[in-house]
């Protein structure tokens, strides 16, 4: 007679099913702590790079007008009267005029068009994208920078506006230049009255910075422009312009001042930076 074995059941038993389970998890978890520490890095950077880009591209706008503040174009021989301005500060106001506001301020810079050959076909465009060409009766421009601030829908904007220097009529609206530009302040480089005059001694240099409320105090705006040298331009910028666009930093309240202005509270946990620079004026007196 043949007796019939019983065979053992294969498998796994619970305790090994729960170690499974329990290495699995932990393998699930790595992975997506990994995933979630790779997307921030990745967010990390491309804020800082956006940042970094929206600061430096308004220092070029700067740069580029600033290089033009004060020019007086004598190749045009129907130039307007007396000199540009490189800074308005005395004698203006409104849109037209340098001032301190009570959080960004505002430039108004000013520059005759360089036209090389007036005669020659031309076109210019200033700062907010208005084309002036051959056609155009405007000689001599204002352009004002300042920052338009909504805190409410959580935007700030470089804007800038021009307008015929002549006339004071506004050449198109307002246009936005940067976004992410909490606070923009400036100062005037000036030199000292002596030095530079006739008969004075010394290389003439900046001694003092001020903002355009002391530089008013100076006296006529004559006065001002012949001391006149340099322009220091501030501003805090931040990477996002919505809370949406911006890193989940923990928000730790930090106030950042640039130059004189007032200090910019941050309480959003979005990155914020410095920026300043110093432009020397090429047309300065």
């Amino acid at each position: 007679m043949m007796l019939n074995r019983v065979k053992k059941s294969a498998g796994f038993t619970l305790i090994e099913l729960l170690i499974s389970m329990l290495i699995g998890a932990f393998l699930v978890g790595g992975i997506a702590t990994l995933f979630v520490s790779s997307n921030q890095t990745y967010s990390s950077v491309e804020q800082l790079s956006r940042l970094q880009e929206n600061g430096r591209f308004a220092m070029a706008v700067f740069d580029r007008y600033l290089s033009l503040a004060g020019f007086d174009n004598y190749y045009r021989a129907d130039r307007p009267s007396g000199f540009s301005t490189p800074v308005r500060v005395v004698g203006c106001g409104g849109e037209l005029c340098s001032s301190n506001g009570a959080t960004s301020d505002q430039l108004s810079i000013e520059y005759d068009l360089p036209i090389d050959n007036p005669t020659a076909a031309w076109e210019f465009i200033t700062c907010n994208g208005t084309t002036l060409n051959t056609g155009s009766p405007t000689r001599r421009v204002i352009e004002t920078f300042s920052v338009d601030a909504n805190p409410a829908d959580d935007s700030y904007v470089l804007r800038c506006r021009s307008f015929d220097a002549e006339t004071e009529n506004a050449l198109g609206g307002w246009a936005d230049v940067v976004d992410g530009i909490r606070d923009f302040q400036f100062q005037l480089g000036l030199k000292p009255v002596a030095v530079g005059a006739a008969g004075a001694t010394g290389t003439p240099s900046v001694t003092t910075y001020a903002n355009a409320g002391q530089a008013a105090a100076v006296g006529d705006q004559d006065t001002l422009n012949e001391r006149l040298l340099s322009v220091r331009i501030g501003m805090v910028v931040r990477a996002g312009n919505t809370t949406s666009n911006n890193m989940e930093n923990e928000a730790v309240e930090t106030d950042y001042q640039v130059l004189d202005g007032p200090a910019v509270s941050n309480d959003s946990g979005q990155i914020h930076y410095i920026f300043t620079e110093t432009f020397q004026l090429n047309n300065a007196v």
